[in-house]
Parts: C-alpha cells; structure tokens; sequence
C-alpha cells in the first residue's frame, strides 16, 4: 500500500491589536493587556502540515508590546497592518517566521527578525526601527519618512527603498535593488548584480563582485563607494555627487558624469575603465591604475586630475571640455584635447600620442628611464614641452605655436606651422626641426646629426657637434653650427651671422645675401647667390668660397690653400679679397668678359674691367676688386690681362685671347685656350700654351716653355731654358734657342734616333712624331743627344 501525501491546511488566524482586548493564543493561553502593555504575545500553530497565517490590523495609541513572536511547525506568515492614525503603538521585538507582510504609518516595530527563507514585504512607516534581520528568499523594503538603524539582509534578493534613513545596510550575495532619497549611513550589498538609486544621501556604499548600476541623481550624494569587483555601471546627473569611490580586483566600469553632477575622488586599481564627464559635470580626481582607461569628456565637462598608472590610456576631450592637469604613467596613452586650456600633462615611463586643439596647454613633461616614444599634435598653443633622458618625439606644432621645446638625447622631429615657437633646445641624437612661416626664437640642437629647416624667421639657430645640415630661407639674426661636416644654406631673406665650426662645411647662400660668414677650421666651402655677403672670412683649411652675382665686400680666406671665385656683380660695390697664409687662388672663370687684374697691386683698388684698372674713373663694367695675399690668378673665357707678383704664381688664362705675365718669381703659366701671349718675368718659369697660336717668352731665368698644340713661338730669352713638346704639337718656332745653355724636351718621343733634322733655308728644322721645330737663324747647327730630353 503507499501512503497518500498530506494535504497542506490554511489556518487563519486574524485579530485586532488595540492596547487593551485581550487576545487567546491559537496553541493556549492569553495575551493579556496591563495598562496598555503586554509583555509577550506568542502566536504558533504546532502542525507541520499547516500554513499559518497571522493577520493582524493595529488600532488605537499609546501600547506597547515588548515581544511577539508569530511561529509555525509548518508555512507561516505575518500580516501586520495600521488600521488607523493611532499614535504611540509600539511592538518592541517581532519575530515574524517565514513570510511577512508589514505596512505600518505609525506603529514602531523595534526589532524585526524572521527566518525561514521566505518572502518579505516591508513598507515602514513614520517609526523608527532600531534593527531588520532577515534570511529569507526574497525582501522587499520600503523606509518611508522614519528609520531603520541596523538592516541585516541575508538568503535572497533585496529591492530596498530607503526614503527615510537607515543607518547600516546589509546583503548577501544576490541581485539587490536599492532606492535611497532620504538618507543611508552604510550600506553593504552582496556580490550580486546590484541596482543603485540615489536621489538622496549614503554616507559610505560598498559593493561586492557582482555587476553593479549605480545612479545618482537629482542632487543625491555618495559620500564613500567602495567597489571590490565586477562590471559596475555609474551614471551622476542633476547636481548629483560621489565624494570618494574606491575600487578594485579586476573587473571593469563605466562612469557616467553629467548634467552638473560632480565626482570629488575616485581611485580604482586593477579595473579597465570608461568614465564619460558632460555637459556642466566635474570629477575633481580620478586616479586609476593597472586597468586599461578610456576617458571622454565634452560640453563644459571638467576633470581636474586625472592619473593613469600601469596601463593603457584612450583620452579625448572636446568642445569645451577639459581637464585641468594628467599624470599618464607607465604605459601608452593616447591623449585628444579641444578648445579649453590645460595646465599639465605629465608622463612617466610611458609612451604617447598626443593631440592638442585649439585650447592650450601649459607644459607637456616626460620622464623615462627606458627608451620611449611621443607624439605630440598641436594647433593650440603649448607653453612648454620637456621631454627627458632617452626619450624619441615627434612633435608637430600648428597655428598656436608654443613657448619652449627641451628635448634629450633622443631622435626627435620637430615641425612648426605658422605658429611661433620661442624656445627650442634638443641635447642629443639625430634630430629633424622643421620651422614653418610662424618663425622661432632660438634653436639649439646638441650631439648628433640634425637636419634644420627654417621657412619663417628665426633669432638664433645654434647646433651642436655632429653633421648638421641647416636649411633656412627666411630671416635669420644668428646660424651657428659646431664641430662637424655641417652644411648650411639659406635663401631669399638676410642671415645676419652664419658661423660654423672646424670641420669641413659647405655654406650656401641666397638671393638675400648675409652680413657676416665664418667659417671654421676645416676644408670649407661656400656659395653665395644673387644676395650680397657683407664678409666672409674662412678659418685654417683650403675653403673654396664663390661669390656669386650679389657680390660681396670683404673674403678673409684665412691659413690654407683657398680658392676665391667671384662673378659678375654690381659694379658699384668693391670686393676685397685677403688670402691669408698659404697659397691662394682668385678665380675670375665666371665673368661675361675680359679682365685685366695684376697681383702687383696688391691693397690697391682694381677696376678690373677697364683698360687700366688702377684708373677709378675709367668707364668699367665689372666694379673693383683688392687684393692681399693671393698667389694664383684664373682668368674669365675672354680676352684677360693678368699679371703676377714677386711671388711664385700659378696664372691660367682659360678661353680668350690672354696677356699674362708672371713678374719675378717662379711662375706657372697657363694660356688655356685662345691665342695668348705669355711673358715670365723674372724667375724659373713654367709656361703653357694650350691651345691656339701662342707667344711665349720666358724672360730672365731658367724657364720651361711648352706652346702646346697649334703653332706656336717661343723665345727663352736669359737664362738656361727648356722647350718641351708632346705629340701633335704643332709647327713651333723657337726664336733664339742657345747650343750648350738650352735643351729641347720631347714627350712620348722615340729617341734621337727617331728624329729628321735638316736645314730650311736660314732655319734648322726638327721634325719629331707629330710635330716639327724649327730653329730661327740656325741652319747648320748640328744638334746631337746632348741638346735633348727624352720623356717616355
């Protein structure tokens, strides 16, 4: 046989608690009334097959209940509901079983306890209610115009409303919902997943590991939030505010700032965060670390401190937005500003990338001590940026320009727009600075090879050792470089001082000339346009220095083997030339005509295209040049007159029909092309032809003549003289060749043997490979090995 099941039985027992009808208990005895007081009231139903249900409705005032006790072997429910306005009722200590149902206006219900993991549903009135400790499945609770001290919440869900006060509030690990326009002291909910509304007051909330929303609003305020886990959404609007939040252990949230809602601190540490702050909304310091951050603030939203540490940071604000100053530490951030000023950003061993709007910011900073990278964008004015120890930027400034830029020993590239940048300095590594129309101050680059370019003006550029080159077209009051193979060139706007150091440098200057060039030691070379060059004055080396058609007034070539190139300038302005120590070289190949130039006259002005150039009043097209120290002329692709000094020359006519004379040292000199006449002058003398008909005469000395190719005549006049000739070289005539004192050298000749050597009428005639000699006046002379040089 089987047992059939136990029907359940509803018993309800109903009664009105009015201070003084006495009230007979369901399992015997009475409570009785004594002056409004009863001292216990036990309500039990014994069977376990029972339901109980205990309904009562509260009328009258002034009565009390020290305790009351609603109990079942089975299901139980307490019912307890003010039936009127009756004041001063009072049940000390209920505990209420299994289900309750409490809706009181004025009764106080002191201590409220129930187990039994059933359903709860509270709604308190105007008492105050000193404790509510419940373990049941689920509890629902109102706190109206009165309070509740202590409220222990264990079992189940919670939907708590709090429009009173309570001061400490306690959950279990479920899905609470808790609603507080008046006041909560703490409040301490489970890790489930929490719903939070505050249109009132909470002194300190904490939450657990559960998915929390969290709202305050309408000018409600938190005034302590501890987070310890899972992902929390928070929304603030309506003067809403939060004083601290504090937070942690993995997990993420989302915070929501708006309207006029303010967040006073928040510091949350192992948490990826998403914090958005509008409309008229501030977060006063938001401290996050070891989460990745995402932060967005827009409107006239403000956050005035916001730090990053051991993560990674997406940060955008806009409009008038703004926050005031951000520590982005140890990780990588990427950073968009908008219209409204910043004080500060600061990055510590991290990485960035940056963009400023049209609201400024007054220092960008970075530390590292390991290699990081920056980028910096902006269009709005920066007051400083400081980038320290091995740190690479890459910085663009637009419109605002910026105060100063320090940079370290990186490899950074700076570029400027039409802002104006007043300060930049860069210690070390291989920099590129690019300054656009807005101009800069001062530029200093340090240690490495850098790249300068400069389209606007600029005050001083200054860069240190290294292989520098510099680009600079707009005006410039100081350009400097250091040790190095610099290069330096600028373009259609004075440069008032351009100096380099030792080292080889190359300098090239524009149509807008400069005043004064210095060149260090080294092998330099410099180039001047159509701008003229107030001085130039080279250090020791052999410098090659070409003025161009501006022209110039003084070239200080300095210690060495330097070649001055001149061109065709205004002829109302002088060029003086001093070649200083070592053999100098005055270069005239570029002009559009002949010169006639004498380095006898040295410190004396030659108008060097007139017939006489010591004549100032004669009618010249070139203008005047001086000369000191100079010993080597090069002539135009004309007709030249060019004469050498008591010194060893070296004279080379180019094109033309050239005059050159040597004077009374050991010269060279060189006809070039053209049909020239070659006088030596006094000393050892070493004459060329080139090409065309020339006439050469050595003059007093031992010279070496070679007319070259064509015909040419030659004449030693005194001394011991050499007639040298190469293959091709003509039908050349030597007036007065001396047996015994003169020799005839051959070059890439066959030997004396090769030779046909004859009489031509009063001639002595020498023909060899390629070319013939004839000898004036001397038929019957008879030559023998002796009279040549044979050079294989």
């Amino acid at each position: 046989m089987h047992s059939m099941p136990l029907q359940m039985t509803n018993i309800l027992f109903s009664r009105t608690l009015d201070g003084f009808t006495d009230i007979n208990q369901p399992q015997g005895g009475t409570m009785f009334w004594s002056n409004g007081i009863a001292t216990s009231a036990i309500f039990e139903d014994g069977t376990a097959s029972d339901s109980f249900t205990a309904d009562f409705t509260m009328t009258g005032s002034n009565w009390t209940i020290d305790s009351m006790f609603v109990l079942s072997a089975g299901e139980s429910t307490t019912i307890l509901t003010d039936g009127d306005s009756g004041t001063g009722r009072a049940i000390n200590y209920l505990n209420a079983g299994n289900n309750t149902q409490i809706d009181l206006s004025n009764t106080e219900i002191t201590h409220i306890t129930a187990y039994g993991g059933g359903t709860h549903d509270i709604n308190l009135g105007n008492a105050f209610t000193r404790s509510i400790v419940i373990d049941g499945a689920s509890m629902d609770i109102t706190v109206n115009s009165g309070g509740v001290g202590h409220m222990d919440l264990t079992g189940g869900a919670s939907n708590l409303t709090i429009n009173g006060s309570a001061d400490y509030i306690a959950t279990a690990e479920f899905d609470d919902v808790l609603d507080v326009s008046g006041e909560g002291g703490f409040v301490s909910l489970g890790d489930g997943n929490n719903t939070v509304t505050v249109d009132g007051f909470v002194a300190t909330l904490a939450t657990g590991n559960g998915d929390d929303d969290v709202t305050v609003s309408q000018g409600g305020r938190i005034e302590l939030w501890y987070s310890t886990g899972g992902d929390d959404v928070v929304t603030l609007t309506e003067f809403a505010r939060i004083g601290a939040l504090r937070g942690g252990n993995g997990g993420s949230m989302d915070i929501n700032v708006a309207d006029s809602a303010r967040v006073e601190y928040a510091e949350l540490n192992g948490v990826d965060v998403d914090v958005t702050v509008t409309d008229d909304a501030r977060v006063e310091t938001l401290a996050l670390y070891q989460g990745d951050v995402v932060a967005n603030v827009s409107g006239n939203g403000r956050i005035d401190l916001l730090r990053v540490d051991a993560a990674d940071s997406d940060i955008t604000v806009t409009g008038n937005g703004r926050i005031r100053l951000m520590q982005l530490w140890e990780g990588t951030h990427t950073v968009s500003t908008g219209d409204r000023s910043m004080t500060l950003i600061d990055l510590y061993e991290s990485s960035s990338n940056i963009t400023i709007g049209t609201g400024s910011v007054s220092m960008i900073r970075a530390y590292a001590e390991t290699a990081q990278t920056h980028t910096i964008n902006a269009t709005g004015w920066i007051g400083a940026i400081l980038i320290v120890e091995n740190q690479s930027a890459n910085i663009t400034l637009g419109s605002g320009g910026a105060g100063s830029v320090s940079l370290d020993d990186g490899a950074d590239t700076v570029t400027t727009g039409t802002g104006y940048l007043e300060y930049l300095r860069s210690r070390g590594g291989d920099d590129t600075v690019s300054i656009g129309s807005g101009g800069a101050d001062a530029i200093t680059t340090g240690l490495g090879n850098d790249t300068v370019t400069a389209t606007g003006n600029i005050t001083s550029l200054d860069t240190g050792e290294g292989d520098d080159d510099v680009t600079v077209s707009g005006y410039a009051v100081s350009i400097r470089t250091r040790e190095g193979a610099d290069s330096v060139a600028t373009g259609g706007n004075f440069v008032e001082s351009i100096h380099t150091g030792a080292d080889n440098d190359t300098v090239d200057v524009g149509a807008g000339g400069a005043g004064r060039v210095d060149l260090g030691d080294g092998n330099d070379t410099i180039t001047t346009g159509s701008g003229w060059v107030e001085l130039i004055s080279a250090g020791a080396g052999d410098d090659d220095i070409t003025l161009g058609t501006g022209g110039g007034g003084i070239v200080r070539a300095g210690a060495g083997n330097d070649l001055v190139t001149l061109n065709v300038s205004n002829p109302d302005y002088g060029i003086v030339v001093h070649g200083g120590d070592g053999v100098d070289t005055l270069n005239f190949f570029n002009y559009s005509g002949g010169i006639t130039f004498s380095l006898d006259e040295a410190g004396r002005w030659q108008n060097i295209g007139a017939v006489d150039p010591l004549d100032e009043n004669a009618a010249g097209v070139f203008g005047y040049v001086s000369e000191t120290g100079v010993e080597n002329l090069v002539g135009s692709q004309y007709d030249d007159k060019l004469n050498g000094d008591k010194g060893d020359n070296l004279i080379e006519g180019q094109k033309g029909r050239d005059f050159l004379f040597g004077g009374s040292g050991a010269d060279t000199l060189d006809g070039g092309k053209g049909k020239d006449r070659i006088y030596g002058g006094g000393g050892d003398d070493l004459m060329y032809g080139g090409l065309g008909f020339d006439l050469l005469e050595g003059g007093k000395g031992n010279d070496t003549l070679n007319g070259g190719e064509d015909d040419d005549v030659l004449r030693g006049a005194q001394g011991a003289d050499v007639f040298e000739f190469f293959l091709n070289s003509g039908v050349d005539r030597i007036k007065d060749f001396e047996d015994g004192s003169d020799l005839i050298r051959l070059v890439s000749a066959g030997g004396f043997g090769g030779l046909s050597i004859y009489d031509q009428g009063s001639d002595l005639r020498i023909d060899h490979d390629g070319g013939s000699i004839i000898l004036d006046d001397l038929a019957g002379l008879v030559l023998t090995s002796a009279d040549f040089e044979f050079i294989v």
